[in-house]
């Protein structure tokens, strides 16, 4: 079984383990992902939550766009 990795979403997504959370407001780096049909990615997050930007995924979007997308 795979492990829950979700530990809170009343105001934010919030991913972490057993042992508590690991980075919050992950929600729009997901959107943008599953948007861009990208389904394996390494995302690194330099501090307690994703920066919210403007709000949206949109310029999530935007740097994904920029950097490419490689199919393994």
């Amino acid at each position: 079984a795979l492990p829950i990795c979700t530990t809170r979403t009343r105001t934010a997504t919030v991913l972490g383990d057993r042992h508590g959370p690991l980075v919050s407001t992950a929600e729009h780096v997901l959107a943008a992902l599953r948007g861009m049909g990208v389904d394996n990615a390494t995302v690194e997050v330099d501090g307690p939550e994703v920066p919210i930007l403007d709000g949206s995924a949109a310029l999530i979007v935007d740097a994904i766009e920029q950097v490419g997308v490689v199919t393994l």
